[in-house]
């Protein structure tokens, strides 16, 4: 989420990308907060990262200067994420960790 944002916000600096995280508080699906950090430079020690509690989506709205975009997580996507950890083991779920990044944007997010 955090580097189409960085593309679409033309930020000069990640200092200057704040994000609001809607997203529900628990394990496996909160985790996502870790990799918006990574990829964005927005963190909470900064406070550029603010997190507020959704029962049913997983989204980020990234700001930079005048500039504004909202990135959800796929519905069908987080699905099938989530449907595939119920049953996998330690080793497949590094295995889907590693995967993620290699697939496009457009099949993991909705962007506006």
């Amino acid at each position: 989420m955090g580097v189409p944002a960085q593309s679409i916000l033309k930020a000069q600096n990640r200092n200057d990308v704040v994000a609001i995280m809607f997203v529900k508080p628990n394990p496996p699906v909160s985790c996502i907060v870790d990799g918006v950090q990574i990829s964005s430079g927005c963190t909470l020690g900064k406070g550029t990262i603010r997190i507020s509690e959704s029962s049913n989506c997983v989204a980020e709205k990234f700001q930079a200067r005048d500039r504004t975009c909202t990135i959800g997580v796929k519905t069908q996507t987080l699905d099938e994420l989530l449907s595939r950890l119920k049953k996998a083991t330690e080793t497949e779920i590094l295995e889907m960790a590693d995967n993620i990044p290699a697939r496009s944007d457009e099949e993991l997010f909705d962007i506006d």
